[in-house]
């Protein structure tokens, strides 16, 4: 649910908080590729976080999943 949480920070510009969706979108109408090529690092490196994590946590929690 995290990647979900991130990746759709888009929706902050519908309600008109800033954050990082009001960047990302300011990034594609104003055609900054490095910023928007930035933020999709950024999102990919925190999604690939979460799922290290949460398999890091499944194998310890879970008795039945060994290496």
């Amino acid at each position: 649910n995290l990647g979900f949480v991130v990746l759709g920070s888009i929706l902050e510009t519908v309600f008109s908080w800033p954050g990082v969706g009001i960047l990302v979108y300011n990034a594609i109408s104003w055609r900054d590729y490095p910023l928007l090529q930035e933020a999709i690092i950024f999102f990919i490196v925190i999604m690939i976080l979460d799922n290290l994590v949460s398999d890091i946590l499944d194998s310890i929690l879970d008795l039945r999943v060994r290496f």
